[in-house]
This record gives C-alpha cells, sequence and structure tokens, in this order.
C-alpha cells in the first residue's frame, strides 16, 4: 500500500499555513463513534461522542470503516492523505455525491461546510491542518 512520510506531509501541511497541525490514523479493525467533537474542538458533531484519548497510542486508533457523521468545522479545515482512502459527502449540497480519495490527496473543507466522511476498508492516515 503506497504511503507518504508523516514528519514531511505535516511539514507540508504547515507550509500551506495551518497552525495546528496533526496526524489522525483510523486503521482496520472495527467501527466507533465519531471522536472529531473532543479532537477538533471548533467541530459540532452530531451523535455519539466518545471520551478524548490520552496518548498517541490512543490517537493510533485501530478502526476500520469509521464513519464521522454530518457535522462542520468553524474554520478551514484541510486533510492530507498519506495511507489508505477516505470518502466524503456533504450532504447539503443541491446533488451530495460521495468522492474517495487516496494517498497524496488533499481534502479542504471550508469554515461551517457540513460533511460526512467514511474511513475505507485498509483504514487511513492522514495529516490535518486547522
Amino acid at each position: 500500500m503506497p504511503t507518504q512520510r508523516s514528519s514531511t506531509s505535516e511539514a507540508e501541511v504547515k507550509s500551506w499555513g495551518f497552525p495546528h497541525v496533526f496526524t489522525w490514523t483510523d486503521g482496520p479493525y472495527v467501527q466507533f463513534p465519531s471522536l472529531l467533537g473532543q479532537l477538533c474542538p471548533a467541530a459540532s458533531v452530531t451523535g455519539e461522542v466518545a471520551r478524548f484519548p490520552t496518548t498517541q497510542e490512543q490517537l493510533t486508533s485501530e478502526f476500520r470503516n469509521a464513519h464521522y457523521p454530518p457535522h462542520s468545522h468553524r474554520g478551514l479545515t484541510t486533510h492530507l492523505i498519506v495511507r489508505g482512502s477516505l470518502t466524503i459527502t456533504y450532504p447539503k449540497d443541491e446533488r451530495p455525491e460521495k468522492v474517495t480519495y487516496g494517498v497524496g490527496d488533499r481534502i479542504d473543507v471550508d469554515a461551517g461546510r457540513v460533511h460526512e466522511v467514511w474511513i475505507g476498508d485498509e483504514g487511513c492516515t492522514y495529516v490535518i491542518g486547522e
């Protein structure tokens, strides 16, 4: 499976002007409730929210087919995929479409834009900038 180096990718995302940058992994095992609201306080998430992870090991979660229900962020966010894939849709768009992205793809989500995400079967590691 193709990958990019996370440290290099974090530097790249920082160079795009995002002051808060971190690498997140959803990697293949079981489904889980959304942690997004806890990890990104700027997010507004519907649905069940789990406890905030406290260690790097917990941040590298062992999950597959993770689903982040419709949510939005207060500011622009970017996602640079370094391993695996994710599928995203914008459910409030006039004609929502699901689009799948893979290694090397950058997905920018505008502030306030509601989006929904599914992680691929092989998991996904991505650098988030906010």
